[in-house]
């Protein structure tokens, strides 16, 4: 072996136990925690750009199970559109945690519902209330006062370790009733097209609709952003019925709605797929 070869050969042998050092220095520091790591710290990266942190609701509580999306966007006209070709997925664990590694740099946006699914929103337990980057905070972009955005933008540079994230959700209010037949058998597994009307306790109104499924038991969910006055109808076939108005107020559910058909329990047929 000639000295050259022998030099790289140590130059790297010292390189491994450096490396091997951290390593044991890491596990050692964390194993006194008896909470679960935050998993970028086992991220290794080279010069890459790694996005982490945690979810957490109004309470600093941990979200598990939330999917997150990323979003890259571009500037069209002083107004930002996504690039539709363009995003990046990840899912927190049980205790809230999530990592994105090797991140394009530019200007991006978490939202909880890509912008290609926009109709799942719908059904989207929470919505977004702000994410910490260190010192700065960003909040969603407000496009209406009944339906708070689900999205914040910011811009990542090369290389950068963007860590210790904190995402701040909430959880959205919910109407959950159950449709039923006149002699009280539920309507099982079935589409039907449900019909929200709202009006703001400060004015400004407005009704949408959209196709929704029957559980087994014959229960639908519907989430909603707003506190102000509801009603709800639900239209099956040539059938319909209607709730009566009622109010939500800042964090509530209405669990216990009943709608009812002035018929009596009608057979499956294909035809109504």
């Amino acid at each position: 072996m000639e000295e050259g070869e022998v030099v790289v050969s140590c130059q790297n042998l010292v390189n491994r136990i450096v490396v091997m050092f951290l390593v044991v220095a890491v596990y050692a520091l964390q194993g006194c925690s008896e909470e679960m790591e935050n998993p970028s710290q086992n991220l290794t990266d080279e010069g890459g750009t790694i996005f982490a942190g945690r979810v957490v609701d109004t309470q600093g509580n941990p979200v598990a199970e939330l999917s997150l999306f990323m979003q890259y966007i571009q500037s069209d006209n002083e107004s930002l559109r996504p690039k539709f070709d363009s995003f990046l997925k990840t899912e927190t664990d049980e205790n809230g945690y999530f990592s994105i590694i090797d991140i394009k740099p530019g200007r991006l946006q978490v939202v909880l519902v890509p912008y290609y699914e926009l109709h799942r929103y719908d059904g989207t337990k929470y919505t977004l209330l702000s994410i910490e980057i260190g010192e700065v905070v960003y909040y969603p972009d407000e496009s209406s006062p009944y339906v708070p955005s689900y999205r914040a933008s910011f811009s990542i540079t090369e290389g950068a370790q963007v860590e210790d994230i904190r995402i701040t959700v909430k959880a959205r209010m919910r109407i959950r009733g159950q449709i039923v037949f006149k002699d009280g058998t539920p309507l099982i597994d079935w589409p039907i097209n449900l019909k929200t009307r709202y009006k703001g306790f400060k004015g400004g109104s407005f009704e949408y609709s959209r196709p929704i499924r029957t559980d087994t038991n014959g229960f639908f969910t519907r989430y909603v952003s707003a506190p102000g006055l509801y009603r709800v109808t639900a239209s099956f076939q040539e059938l319909s019925a209607t709730s009566e108005e009622f109010t939500l107020n800042d964090g509530e559910h209405r669990e216990d709605l009943v709608l009812t058909f002035d018929s009596e329990p009608v057979p499956w047929s294909a035809k109504w797929w």
